[in-house]
C-alpha cells in the first residue's frame, strides 16, 4: 500500500474513491507492506488469514506505534498518518526507519512468530502486563513472542516488582543509573527491570549514586565484577559469602 496505490500480486490498484479499505490474505503466507496510508482512508483492516499461516505486516511509515491486543492482532499508529489501522491473525511484524514503540496491551497480548524494530530507536513496552517477565537476551527468550526479537533498543518492565533481565554470554557491563533502570554496554537500555543476571562471560556491574535495584543481581558464570559508585553520604556495604548488600540493593 503505497498513498493511493494498492499494488497485489503485480496488479496495481487505484483507491482514490476508497474510504474503507480491508486486505483480507485468505488462505497461504502473505505479506503486507504500508509504505504511505491514504488520507482519503477512514478505516483500514488487515486480515492475515488463517492461524496456520506465517503472515508479515511490514510498516515503513515513520514513527510507528504497534499496540498487541490479542494473539496476532492490535493496531498501528504513526506521525505520518491520522488513521490507526487494525490488524489481526498477523505472525510477524516489522517497523521502518523511525523511533517506533512495540507495546503489549494486556496479557493476552502475543505474537507466533517474529518481531523486528527495523531501524531507528525501538522499544519493547510491556508496562501494561502484570508480569513477572522473564526475558533473555542470550536465547532470544521475549515475553509475548515466540520467534525472535531483533532491533531493539530498549525494554520497558512490566507492572510486577520482580521482572528479570538476563544478558547475552559474551560478557557486558551493566550500568545501573537509576531507579530499576540503566543500560548495557551492548546499547540496550532497560526501565522497571528490578533483577538483572549476567550471562556466562564476564560481567561487569557499575551502580551509580542515583542506581537502585529493588530485586538484586546475579553475575552468572564467568568472573564478575561489582563497582560501586558511592557518594559523600553513608554508605552501608554488607559482604558474606558469596552475597553483598549495597543501600538495600543484593548482589550474589
Amino acid at each position: 500500500l503505497d498513498g493511493l496505490s494498492l499494488t497485489i500480486n503485480g496488479d496495481l490498484y487505484d483507491l482514490t474513491f476508497v474510504e474503507d479499505l480491508t486486505l483480507d490474505g485468505l488462505d497461504g503466507d502473505d505479506t503486507f507492506t504500508i509504505l504511505s496510508v491514504p488520507t482519503t482512508l477512514t478505516a483500514l483492516s488487515i486480515l492475515g488469514g488463517t492461524e496456520t499461516d506465517s503472515d508479515s505486516l511490514i510498516d515503513r511509515t515513520n514513527e510507528t506505534t504497534w499496540t498487541f491486543d490479542g494473539l496476532g492482532s492490535g493496531q498501528v499508529s504513526s506521525i505520518d498518518s491520522a488513521l490507526t489501522y487494525s490488524f489481526q491473525q498477523i505472525e510477524n511484524v516489522t517497523s521502518g526507519r523511525g523511533n517506533d514503540v512495540f507495546a503489549f496491551g494486556n496479557d493476552n497480548a502475543s505474537l507466533a512468530g517474529n518481531l523486528s524494530g527495523g531501524g531507528g530507536t525501538n522499544e519493547l513496552n510491556y508496562s501494561q502486563l502484570t508480569g513477572p517477565l522473564t526475558i533473555n537476551l542470550e536465547t532470544q527468550s521475549f515475553v509475548g513472542v515466540a520467534g525472535t526479537v531483533a532491533n531493539i533498543d530498549s525494554i520497558i518492565g512490566s507492572q510486577s516488582a520482580s521482572d528479570e533481565l538476563t544478558a547475552e554470554d559474551r560478557g557486558n557491563d551493566w550500568f545501573v543509573t537509576g531507579n530499576n533502570e540503566g543500560r548495557l554496554s551492548s546499547g540496550i537500555e532497560f526501565d522497571g527491570i528490578e533483577f538483572l543476571k549476567g550471562g556466562t562471560g564476564t560481567d561487569v556491574f557499575f551502580v551509580s549514586t542515583s542506581g537502585h535495584l529493588d530485586g538484586g543481581v546475579s553475575g552468572g558464570g564467568g568472573v564478575n565484577f561489582l563497582i560501586l559508585n558511592l557518594d559523600g553520604n553513608d554508605d552501608i556495604v554488607e559482604l558474606s559469602d558469596g552475597y553483598t548488600e549495597f543501600n538495600g540493593n543484593s548482589f550474589s
